[in-house]
């Protein structure tokens, strides 16, 4: 570089840092450059001359966006030794690639923390962690910058951070947006779908500049349900009778730990939800709701790649079963089982298992939340020969907003761990969030429903829950559910295990959408022939919205595209007798009423599927794709003693309004197949007049 073009560099370095500079408290600045404007990309290497920085300090630049009025804004964050400062901002705020101003918070030399213990400290991919793999920060204190960890406290309310060394809590600061729903304005997203491919997501971009699973339109809520703490820990809050009524527990009685009192009330509990006599249960789940945040446009996810499993110190013989689970944490005290990676018989060490199911294990970045991976065995009690499980945690990898793919390697007591993240892959919560909008606009355009009340009332989809009773809110793995007795009617969905991939395929969105709108309207008992009922109405409507949203899809399959893990498909209303490939005997579906496979109803245990509801059902499944396409044929297949029909379909949109006006209109909670063929066939007179062709195909059919 010639003398002259350094000598008018200096200067419009002295310029730049002199001219209109404000230092508004220690660590906070804000700049402004009027005469001499530096170019951005000579900006990094003026933040040396503008502050007293710590040595070893570097800048990242975390994002770049341009405004409605064409001036860029890019923002850096200061990193201390590799360690992330907490809350660091540097703003520039660009027009025509000249600075107009700087902004922002760093860290100053004089407050640079004490050196960390050399035991306290390790690197996992690059990224400095504490002892449990927890990402490290430095947080400004009273007595200077401390390093420490953040994590989600177990009420899901507040982030906390402690010191990494002394374990004290340093700081806790509360998360507004986990009482109500995100302030912001409506934006559309695409989202990576695991069943659907990309798909647009009708989302809220937040004040904060990050966008939010709340569709303002149709007021759908898509939340992480982890963070709904337990009967215990609301009782030990102090919380539990905020939101369950009190009934016989007192104080006393849960200082003394006296169970059966407490096993007695919850019993009372569950029957005040199957009542809808529980005024703050909704208020338990809006306060506990969580959103989980993305940063650009695109929703980004992380996807669990691979693991090599290496079996050192534990000891597993060829009788042993074991299951890879994987976890959520719920800050420092409780973990949520969100899905099974992998289970089956362990035959090999130092090598990649087959883990056909984990690409279904899919994490959305949660900031503060930690992912734990644990192996389960069954053991044998020599005594008793009876085998139990023992569970031995084997990684903790903390989930942060990266939009980089990330490997990381983890050796654990017995496992070592092989993790390679991939940001941008499918997620369940895309087919959650935009499943749920299509369900909504079906039943708003078919039927003029405008949510399930027909009153615009808010749609929870809570997502990963733990696999087992939390409170009253909790989710199957190898299941979905509504909650359709008590307010505000929340979705759940399982992340999958043995037989199912994500529960969130479109069919099951539907189908269980479609609960809460019988618990509105017709309100069928849930078990036998009343319950089998309820079943395929889901059903009818599940397989509707899929040939609504997709006119080509030709299949009469519910839970198909890859929800099942080793069938193509969950039920086949054509042919209920192939549901689930028809390859297990238990779970065909009947065709025909009484006819082959019809299950027993008069057993109404859990154990018995509440007589028979997941079966039973496709005797009305089977009507309705005979209503819907007509067919030439036999009940050979179904029934001893089938006879030839023939029999012209109505098409989908007439036969949809006549299951739909039964369902809302002459189906009672005890309803039976007998009552529900003459529901039918008024419902068909009303719409279509007494004589019609359209009556006359649902009696044939």
């Amino acid at each position: 570089m010639n003398t002259k073009k350094l000598l008018f560099v200096a200067l419009m370095m002295m310029c730049a840092i002199t001219v209109h500079a404000l230092q508004l408290r220690e660590g906070h600045f804000f700049k402004t450059f009027s005469d001499v404007q530096p170019m951005v990309k000579a900006a990094p290497a003026l933040f040396d001359q503008w502050f007293a920085l710590p040595e070893d300090t570097e800048w990242r630049e975390v994002s770049r966006q341009t405004d409605n009025i064409g001036m860029e804004r890019i923002e850096y964050r200061q990193y201390v030794g590799g360690v992330e400062v907490e809350y660091s901002q540097v703003l520039l705020h660009v027009r025509d690639g000249r600075v107009q101003s700087a902004n922002g918070t760093v860290m100053e030399q004089q407050r640079t923390p004490a050196k960390l213990q050399r035991n306290s400290v390790m690197s996992r991919g690059g990224t400095p962690t504490d002892l449990l793999g927890r990402k490290l920060l430095l947080i400004d204190t009273d007595e200077g910058y401390r390093y420490a960890t953040m994590c989600i406290s177990a009420d899901g309310r507040y982030k906390v951070y402690h010191d990494v060394e002394t374990g004290e809590e340093l700081k806790r600061v509360p998360l507004m947006h986990s009482i109500s729903a995100p302030e912001g304005t409506p934006a559309t997203i695409t989202g990576k779908s695991i069943y659907s491919g990309d798909q647009p997501l009708d989302v809220t971009k937040g004040t904060d500049g990050m966008y939010y699973l709340y569709d303002q339109q149709r007021n759908i809520h898509t939340v992480v349900g982890a963070y709904l703490p337990s009967y215990s820990k609301l009782a030990e809050n102090g919380k539990l009778f905020d939101y369950f009524p009190r009934h016989d527990l007192t104080d006393e009685d849960l200082d003394n730990k006296d169970m059966e009192k407490f096993q007695a009330w919850t019993q009372q509990i569950n029957a005040d939800y199957e009542t809808n006599n529980l005024p703050q249960f909704e208020q338990y789940i809006t306060d506990y709701m969580r959103y989980a945040p993305n940063q650009g446009d695109t929703w980004t996810a992380y996807h669990l790649k691979s693991l090599t499993l290496s079996d050192t110190d534990f000891n597993i013989d060829e009788d042993s079963y074991v299951s890879l689970n994987l976890h959520y944490s719920q800050g420092t005290e409780e973990t949520t089982t969100v899905g099974k990676l992998w289970s089956g018989k362990m035959d090999k060490t130092d090598a990649p298992l087959d883990f056909l199911k984990l690409n279904k294990i899919v994490i959305a970045p949660t900031e503060g939340a930690t992912l734990i991976i644990s192996l389960f065995k069954n053991v044998k009690d020599e005594e008793t020969q009876m085998q139990d499980l023992e569970e031995t945690f084997l990684g903790v990898v903390p989930l942060t907003f990266s939009p980089d793919s990330t490997a990381l390697d983890i050796q654990g007591e017995h496992m070592k761990i092989h993790l390679e993240y991939e940001a941008n892959t499918s997620t369940p919560l895309a087919d959650i969030h935009w499943g749920m909008g299509r369900t909504v606009d079906f039943y708003k355009e078919m039927f003029g429903l405008d949510s399930y009340d027909n009153n615009h009332a808010p749609i929870y989809n809570l997502v990963y829950l733990d696999d087992g009773l939390n409170g009253l809110v909790y989710s199957p793995l190898d299941n979905a559910m509504a909650m359709g007795e008590c307010k505000p009617y929340p979705m759940v969905y399982g992340m999958g295990a043995d037989i199912m991939n994500p529960c969130v395929e479109l069919t099951v969105m539907a189908h269980e959408y479609t609960h809460i709108i019988t618990g509105q309207t017709a309100k069928l008992e849930y078990k036998s022939e009343s319950g089998a009922l309820n079943e395929s109405f889901s059903d009818i409507m599940g397989i509707s919205v899929k040939k609504w949203n997709d006119p080509s899809y030709k299949q009469w399959t519910c839970g198909s595209g890859g929800l099942m893990v080793n069938y193509t498909n969950l039920r086949d209303m054509k042919n209920p007798r192939n549901s689930m490939d028809g390859k297990e005997e238990s779970r065909r579906c009947p065709g025909y009423y009484h006819g082959y496979n019809w299950f027993d109803t008069t057993d109404t245990s859990d154990e018995n599927d509440n007589g028979g509801v997941h079966r039973n059902c496709g005797v009305q499944n089977r009507w309705y794709f005979l209503l819907c396409e007509g067919e030439t044929s036999d009940n050979s297949n179904f029934v001893e003693g089938g006879k030839p029909y023939s029999m012209t379909g109505i098409g989908m949109e007439k036969a949809l309004q006549i299951a739909y006006r039964t369902l809302t209109q002459y189906a009672t909670s005890q309803s039976q197949y007998a009552d529900i063929r003459l529901c039918h066939l008024q419902a068909a007179k009303d719409l279509y007049g007494d004589n019609s062709s359209e009556v006359q195909a649902v009696a044939k059919a």
